[in-house]
């Protein structure tokens, strides 16, 4: 029997105790705009706002699509409901190009991440998608992911959108099994010195 727990142990200790990891997905969906349409996204200016097939060449794009933001003299919006975990810290990342002039035409772009808003600053892109990250913590347990822009030259090309729940450092539990097991190697160990 000792033996049976002894083994029991060295193939949990071999394959791992510890919990499973916790995978940190993407609440956003269809974030890289993969379906070549705005599937999961609301959309306020369909003929601003679209999907562009034939990604800024100023550099390799990730995917076949982007978004392309480009409404003029007024702004447009882009958005989706994301579910989130009130008091939890969120990466929001995506990827951005604007291939036209902000210091000769009017260019805004602000992403807001339930009522936190932030600017992006279309003078400081430089050519080629530009990798723009955020954090911020959720105050809900729905969180409004809105893009609101205005592009009067050309338009921002946006790709690769994601919010992420930031990884937590905690001491993780030991298993059952290998509780269980601890305790049966124990208790054989202990009966073993009394016989």
């Amino acid at each position: 029997m000792l033996q049976f727990i002894i083994a029991a142990l060295a193939g949990v200790a071999m394959t791992g105790w510890s919990p499973p990891a916790h995978a940190d997905a993407n609440l956003v969906l269809n974030g890289n705009f993969g379906t070549g349409d705005f599937t999961d996204w609301t959309v306020s200016d369909p003929t601003g706002i679209t999907i562009d097939t034939n990604p800024y060449l100023g550099d390799t794009p990730v995917d076949t699509y982007d978004a392309s933001l480009g409404t003029e003299g007024t702004t447009g919006t882009l958005s989706q409901l994301l579910g989130t975990t009130n008091g939890t810290a969120y990466t929001i990342s995506f990827e951005l190009a604007d291939p036209g002039n902000p210091f000769v035409f009017p260019e805004t772009l602000v992403v807001n991440f339930g009522a936190v808003a932030f600017a992006i600053d279309p003078t400081l892109l430089s050519s080629g998608y530009n990798l723009e990250t955020f954090t911020d913590t959720a105050t809900s347990a729905i969180t409004d992911l809105v893009f609101t822009e205005e592009n009067d030259d050309e338009a921002f090309l946006l790709d690769d959108v994601s919010v992420t729940p930031q990884a937590t450092t905690s001491v993780p539990e030991p298993s059952s099994t290998f509780l269980l097991l601890t305790g049966l190697a124990a208790f054989a160990v202990r009966r073993r010195r009394r016989l």
